[in-house]
């Protein structure tokens, strides 16, 4: 493959990043709604992280598997856009199907494919980025990107709240246990957007790609396994790795256990145990479950202001400085939550959290990209998959331990140990050394 690359403008850097909003509606889309969508088909508050956890299983394998195949990929559509669109048309047909679920585990299984599927998508968009933009771009490039996922996944997290607010509340439909209108419709705009955008990126990026030769594809030689290659992993790599894993718990817990900490903190439904809410208050879940909607399109919204203010940062200062300050304001976010009472507060208290989404979508993967090289990029960003979704695997199995056990039930108390998480993954982010290796 010829390492010669060419000069990207602007535009072409929003061309080639644009399936990235599709990728993160429906992802956001799945984030936002899936506790709700869980406890709308009769899940417990407690057993929420267990319900997450072969999803999460699924975004630690699938990421690995496709980047390596996609390193030893040789297509006329390069290495990383074939797993990009079949991906993202897999995560469109199960879009449209989810919302219709009628059982718990029915929509267990339909969400685990989904899983698999953006994922196949999502990770081969990351090292996309480190094909076709030179080194000194890098960070633009991945902050553009990183804006595209808050707008994406903004855009999704509303949309269940827009339906509401021109259409009215439709209710449950014809079933106690039926998934709102509002949400169903999500999802299906949802599948839209998707299509439409990776389609885009898919056809433009193709003249962008570096042109391969045949043989000389750079690929990762069949003598290297994985092991190897975390042998030989740049120190920076496994540093960022280290934050990432305190990053990503405090996030996820925080992600899981939004809709209920909402149901307590604004609308005060008691939270007894584990106990899923009575049927009298599906209405209050219902509720709960947009706004938590609209909370997180409020982060996400902030997410690309402070995308934006990365990239002027990083220029004056260390990109580790800005990163370090970006899970602290998230830090102080979580930890305020649990005093949050009224709508306009918590909107405020999102600030923080969106700040912490911008840069642990976009700082990492700007490191990580300058110091591997692009024949071996698409499985070393599937190995850096692994620290955003064994903290998942993690907070699925501990977090409703910990709930049960040393809660006794009290679910905002959680935010607590999720803000103190970031701040770890704050302290660690100091000693980052951003030396290029190569």
């Amino acid at each position: 493959m010829s390492t010669i690359k060419k000069d990207l403008t602007f535009l072409q850097i929003i061309n080639i990043n644009l399936g990235m909003l599709g990728v993160l509606f429906a992802w956001q889309l799945t984030i936002a709604n899936m506790s709700g969508i869980y406890s709308f088909l009769g899940a417990k508050a407690g057993d929420l992280g267990y319900l997450w956890l072969i999803p999460a299983l699924l975004g630690l394998l699938v990421p690995l598997i496709i980047g390596y195949l996609s390193d030893k990929t040789a297509t006329s559509f390069g290495k990383r856009l074939p797993y990009i669109f079949f991906g993202s048309w897999i995560t469109v047909f199960c879009s449209i199907i989810l919302p219709n679920s009628f059982s718990l585990l029915g929509v267990v299984v339909i969400f685990c494919i989904f899983t698999a599927a953006i994922n196949a998508a999502l990770q081969p968009f990351r090292a996309l980025v480190g094909d076709v933009a030179k080194k000194n771009i890098h960070t633009k490039a991945y902050t553009v990107q990183a804006a595209f996922i808050g707008i994406g996944s903004t855009l999704a997290s509303v949309t269940p709240w827009l339906w509401l607010k021109f259409f009215g509340n439709a209710g449950f439909m014809h079933a106690s246990t039926a998934i709102p209108l509002e949400i169903k419709f999500a999802f299906y705009l949802g599948a839209i957007v998707l299509a439409v955008t990776v389609t885009w990126s898919t056809i433009v990026t193709k003249k962008y790609l570096p042109t391969s030769s045949g043989s000389q594809h750079g690929s990762v030689t069949q003598s290297e396994n994985v092991l190897e290659l975390t042998k030989h992993m740049p120190q920076v790599v496994w540093q960022i790795s280290i934050v990432q894993l305190f990053a990503w718990s405090g996030l996820f817990c925080f992600m899981i256990y939004l809709t209920p900490t909402i149901e307590k903190i604004i609308f005060a439904v008691a939270q007894h145990g584990s106990n899923v809410l009575p049927e009298t208050s599906q209405e209050t879940l219902e509720k709960s479950t947009v706004l938590t909607g609209v909370a997180s399109g409020v982060y996400m919204f902030v997410s690309i202001v402070w995308a934006y203010g990365i990239a002027l940062g990083a220029q004056k200062i260390s990109r580790k400085y800005i990163h370090c300050f970006s899970l602290c304001l998230g830090c102080v976010s979580l930890i305020g939550l649990p005093f949050v009472h009224t709508i306009p507060m918590l909107f405020l208290d999102m600030i923080g959290i969106g700040a912490t989404w911008a840069s642990v979508n976009s700082i990492p993967f700007a490191m990580i990209a300058n110091v591997i090289s692009e024949k071996k990029l698409g499985i070393y960003m599937g190995l850096f998959n692994i620290t955003v979704c064994l903290p998942q695997i993690i907070t699925s199995l501990g977090a409703g331990y910990v709930l049960k056990v040393w809660l006794h039930g009290n679910v905002v108390l959680l935010m607590f140990l999720s803000g103190f998480l970031l701040l770890l993954g704050a302290f660690l982010t100091v000693f980052i050394s951003e030396g290029v290796k190569t």
